[in-house]
């Protein structure tokens, strides 16, 4: 079989329906035939000849029968469907479909147009969109998924991408793990495209742009109205979400959580449940867990009563060590920004940070005190943990429950910020003059100068600074440490 023969085969159909079953042989030849010209050849010729039957009503040139008639329109509509899948299978199999998805496209939106001829309701080859999406998204092809991809410029087939996504997501995704960052980028593609106004969408890639005397009559149709872009755009990110997923891209969804997620969900409190699922990952995932529950409980409602106590339980030895140091306390700012919290939490956090500070490095130490003279300034109501005075019991015994996990319980009311005021003995010159302070006063210090602080720059500062006296040693040491309990003295000598 060459072109020739193909084209010989599409010119007869075209010139009588007397001919129509060439297009049997030319599905035949998509799904058979290995040279790709031929096969792109009969993939154009078939959807010439739909397209010229259907102009045309699919009379037949022998009668005007209405049973023949609908006897005929429903063969070229198996046809078509036949058409389809031959077209698609030699996707599947095909290394460069560019130009075989480009038909299968026109194919979907000829059946669109056929469809939506006579329909006041907007109708559109869902199934067949849903079976496409699956093939370019297991697809290794970056070009096909690009392609794919500007279907999201247009409000008709963005609505039915997205109204398709779930199915195949969970299709997709229980038989291929590895495709989850595909379809992550996907997904992320398509944040870009959400509509925010119902009066700008009007774009449609089955009637064009131009139409407007079509696009009135489907106006009022849901895919031309942003509530239920946004409910179609939540239940593919929900049905994407419920799969496990691996720590980058869980991390980066959470990164675009607040910006590109909620804005564009129907219901932004249906992401909850998985950001407690972050919570409980710990770590990183965790932090960014949170502050997600933070957005919806301040913008949307959101009752999480256990959201104090997580973030209590994250301040931890280990916070001093972590990557996420910096975000960690710029978001506990944040979280206990508002004056309407209770002033046991408060306290809660400012005791606790406070007891941190003793075992912390210096920079540590440096942004915690900046946090607690910010909350001391928030909420004079827990001043009285500077200037309470202690008798002789309780400063032996600090009624401070350290190990408790719940802020309302471990008493932070009933002690004293003791461990900021030792800091003034503390070695470091920057640690001394962070708690060297008069008055708490009212105006609050800006957290962020000081977040990326670390100990190699406060170690550089003191190696760079000049000294005009010198502390040292009038007597020679006969110990390391000294003491009567130094057992380095057994190797230590002075020579």
């Amino acid at each position: 079989m060459t072109k020739i023969n193909v084209k010989q085969l599409v010119v007869t159909a075209l010139h009588s329906k007397e001919h129509a079953n060439n297009i049997v042989d030319l599905i035949d030849l998509i799904a058979t035939q290995r040279n790709r010209k031929i096969v792109l050849e009969a993939a154009s010729g078939c959807l010439d000849i739909f397209t010229k039957y259907l102009e045309e009503d699919c009379l037949p040139s022998n009668t005007k029968s209405d049973d023949t008639i609908q006897v005929f329109q429903s063969w070229i509509w198996e046809r078509i469907t036949d058409c389809f899948n031959a077209c698609l299978s030699n996707l599947k199999e095909s290394d460069d479909g560019e130009k075989m998805l480009e038909t299968i496209l026109r194919l979907i939106q000829f059946k669109a147009i056929c469809q939506n001829k006579n329909a006041t309701e907007f109708i559109f080859p869902e199934e067949e969109l849903a079976k496409l999406m699956g093939v370019v998204l297991a697809s290794k092809n970056p070009t096909l998924l690009q392609t794919f991809t500007e279907l999201l410029s247009y409000d008709d087939t963005r609505y039915f991408v997205l109204k398709s996504l779930p199915a195949t997501l969970n299709k997709l995704l229980n038989a291929d793990k590895t495709i989850i960052e595909t379809v992550f980028n996907f997904l992320k593609t398509t944040v870009s495209f959400m509509p925010t106004d119902d009066s700008k969408l009007t774009s449609s890639y089955v009637f064009g742009s131009e139409n407007e005397p079509v696009l009135a009559k489907f106006q009022s149709s849901r895919p031309f109205m942003v509530s239920h872009h946004r409910k179609k755009f939540s239940s593919a990110w929900l049905e994407f979400l419920k799969h496990p997923l691996p720590g980058h891209i869980h991390k980066n969804v959470l990164v675009i959580f607040h910006t590109s997620l909620v804005p564009n969900f129907a219901k932004p409190r249906l992401l909850a449940d998985f950001l407690m699922r972050s919570y409980a990952k710990g770590g990183g995932l965790a932090l960014l867990g949170l502050h997600g529950l933070f957005v919806l409980m301040h913008q949307h409602n959101l009752e999480y009563p256990e959201f104090y106590k997580n973030v209590y339980a994250m301040l931890h030895p280990r916070i001093f060590d972590a990557k996420y140091k910096a975000r960690f306390f710029h978001l506990l700012d944040l979280f206990l920004s508002s004056t309407h919290i209770p002033s046991y939490l408060v306290a809660a956090f400012v005791k606790k940070m406070s007891r941190l500070c003793l075992i912390a490095p210096p920079d540590g130490i440096c942004i915690m005190v900046t946090l607690i003279l910010n909350l001391l300034r928030r909420h004079p109501s827990i001043r009285h943990l500077v200037h309470k005075d202690l008798d002789k019991a309780e400063a032996i015994v600090d009624p401070y429950v350290e190990g408790e996990p719940d802020p309302s319980k471990c008493a932070a009311m009933e002690s004293s910020l003791w461990e900021v005021s030792s800091l003034k003995s503390h070695y470091s010159p920057e640690v001394v003059k962070c708690v060297s302070f008069k008055s708490i006063g009212t105006m609050e210090t800006d957290v962020g100068e000081i977040l990326e602080n670390n100990y190699d720059e406060l170690f550089n500062d003191a190696c760079s600074k000049e000294f005009k006296n010198f502390a040292m040693n009038h007597v020679p040491p006969e110990t390391l440490f000294g003491g009567f309990e130094d057992t380095t003295s057994e190797i230590w000598c002075v020579e």
